[in-house]
């Protein structure tokens, strides 16, 4: 993130002796409290283990209580930089894992000082909808000083004005059908294919490697294709059952639209007549089950501003329950034309250093599978084994899928796995963007770009492992545009 302009304003030394007495005070009693609990282990005899891990933990933590009360103070003191301007308030703090939060003063709700009067300094809490940013260490006059100038900065900024367009007549963009329902009811089926694919895979392991057990017993007495028949018989009738609840919840589902709204219609248990203001309408989002790729299917919803969050009438942000991969950009196009929400040209972040960034990184729940099975259950080492594989072919996807684009006032995120999603999202709905940057990423010139939205829902949209001239380019976007 050295590309990225720094915050030029520092805060007091005097945070280095404030922190290393908080430092000191905590360290030096979890430290008392390690060694009384050596010491009970010695008294009662505990076993040798016990008292062998409470030796390392104590001499482990002698060497953090070193660390963060002689060098790490000043340390972060350096690092910490702040700004605050007409447009934006920015905080930038962190020695190994560099943290850079960007808030406009538009999104600021609240500004509150904690004061410290015996040092004669103060630590500023600035409050967005969904991030909260201290700045410490700051002299009790500038605080002040700071203070009415966020709330002067954050009143003098207006809204946007929309203008009112006449009403025209509405047009029916989306009304759902049987052919829909059946194209769900499909993509439910298939769930039955794979659960004879995995019985095959388990009977053909057990065949190899002879874990006999009471349920292949059982299977071999039943012949394959009595298996087969039950199992797609018994999945047709539960996705029956499940396509004909979804028609008797929504019946008709049906959008139609003007030039300034847009009308949801649905029938059912649960009945909806909503209009929507075009204005309300801050982004979307485009998801893509994994269950439904082979079928081309997503699913589109809406992403409204902050303000329809209080209208208890708006209880639903589904756009298109289920619509083709390849219209659902058009539909869009046609519901809200000339926003930007359509992604033209993404542009993909995966590296080299990007695939090493993610795949360096640790699975906690691998290990604790791989130590159970290979401690309680090793003749099913091929479990771990699989899961490993699993989680390699996720991870790699993962960077593979990534991809982004800008927009004149949009910005486009997609990411996923075995399913994928991407945001649409205007400028003025984004809360917070934070950049953050871990040792490694530091290493290999990576940024990790996290952007919060002020709208309804909340979302928090993650770019990760991505080069600095990315952060570059999305923070210039994001302060210049």
């Amino acid at each position: 993130m050295r590309n990225i302009l720094e915050p030029n304003q520092t805060i007091s030394l005097k945070a280095i002796t404030i922190w290393k007495i908080q430092y000191m005070i905590s360290h030096i009693s979890t430290l008392l409290l390690l060694c009384s609990f050596l010491l009970v282990a010695h008294y009662f005899n505990w076993d040798l283990w016990a008292i062998i891990v409470l030796y390392i933990s104590i001499a482990m933590m002698i060497c953090k209580t070193i660390y963060m009360t002689m060098i790490h103070p000043s340390s972060l003191q350096k690092s910490w930089g702040y700004q605050i301007d007409e447009a934006f308030v920015q905080a930038r703090h962190g020695v190994l894992h560099i943290h850079h939060t960007v808030i406009p003063t538009d999104k600021v709700q609240a500004v509150h000082i904690s004061r410290l009067k015996k040092f004669g300094l103060a630590n500023i809490i600035i409050q967005a909808k969904t991030t909260t940013i201290q700045i410490p260490a700051i002299p009790l006059s500038k605080a002040e000083q700071l203070k009415n100038t966020i709330d002067l900065f954050s009143k003098t900024q207006k809204d946007d004005n929309v203008e009112q367009r006449a009403h025209t007549k509405p047009i029916v963009h989306y009304n759902e059908s049987w052919k829909n329902i059946t194209l769900l009811f499909m993509t439910s089926l298939y769930i039955s294919l794979l659960l004879i694919l995995l019985l095959l895979i388990y009977v053909k392991l057990n065949q190899i490697f002879l874990f006999e057990t009471y349920t292949t017993t059982q299977l071999y007495t039943i012949s394959w294709s009595s298996i087969i028949i039950g199992t797609v018989t018994f999945f047709f009738i539960v996705c029956m059952i499940s396509a004909l609840y979804h028609y008797f919840t929504c019946r008709t589902y049906k959008i139609t639209a003007d030039d300034t709204y847009i009308y949801l219609k649905k029938d059912g248990i649960s009945p909806i007549h909503m209009p929507i203001h075009k204005s309300e309408i801050k982004g979307m989002l485009v998801e893509i089950p994994w269950f439904k790729k082979p079928f081309r299917l997503a699913q589109a919803k809406l992403i409204y501003k902050n303000s329809v969050e209080k209208d208890p009438s708006k209880k639903t942000d589904i756009l298109f329950p289920f619509i083709s991969i390849h219209n659902v950009y058009e539909k869009i196009e046609e519901l809200l034309p000339n926003q930007q929400v359509t992604l033209e040209a993404p542009k993909k972040t995966s590296t080299n250093e990007a695939y090493f960034a993610e795949f360096i990184q640790p699975h906690y729940l691998l290990v604790m599978i791989t130590f159970l099975f290979m401690f309680f259950w090793p003749e099913y080492w091929f479990i771990p084994v699989i899961y490993a594989l699993y989680i390699i072919i996720k991870k790699a996807l993962k960077v593979r899928q990534q991809q982004y684009f800008l927009a004149s006032n949009f910005i486009h995120v997609k990411r996923g796995g075995f399913s994928s999603t991407t945001w649409t999202l205007k400028q003025d709905a984004i809360d917070t963007i934070t950049f953050d940057q871990t040792w490694i990423q530091h290493k290999l010139g990576l940024v990790s770009i996290i952007i919060t939205s002020k709208t309804y829902p909340v979302y928090t949209i993650q770019l990760e492992h991505v080069h600095e001239t990315i952060a570059l380019d999305i923070f210039d976007w994001y302060t210049n545009t």
